[in-house]
């Protein structure tokens, strides 16, 4: 197992690991319409993840196993600034 910041090349693999773990986790909880729409806009995801990791406005590590994407996890600026919480939010795991 290997962990690395993740690069602009990796959106692609990046995405497709996103929306395989969105079908896992929420297949049985959402319309299936939803799960086939973000299929669907796969290319308009790709290119967010693109621009994500490019601005930096996030820190994203992937973990490979060999050349399989098979976890990541984003963390930026907290959304809920408040007197106790802390700065750094856990945005996706």
């Amino acid at each position: 197992m290997r962990v690395a910041t993740a690069r602009v090349e990796d959106a692609e693999a990046l995405t497709d690991l996103h929306l395989d773990v969105w079908d896992e986790a929420y297949g049985s909880l959402v319309d299936p319409a939803i799960l086939r729409e973000r299929r669907e806009r796969r290319t308009e995801r790709v290119a967010s993840w693109r621009t994500i990791i490019g601005a930096g406005s996030s820190a994203n590590l992937l973990a490979w196993d060999g050349d399989r994407l098979v976890g990541f996890s984003s963390t930026g600026n907290g959304r809920d600034p408040g007197e106790g919480l802390p700065p750094l939010e856990l945005m996706a795991l």
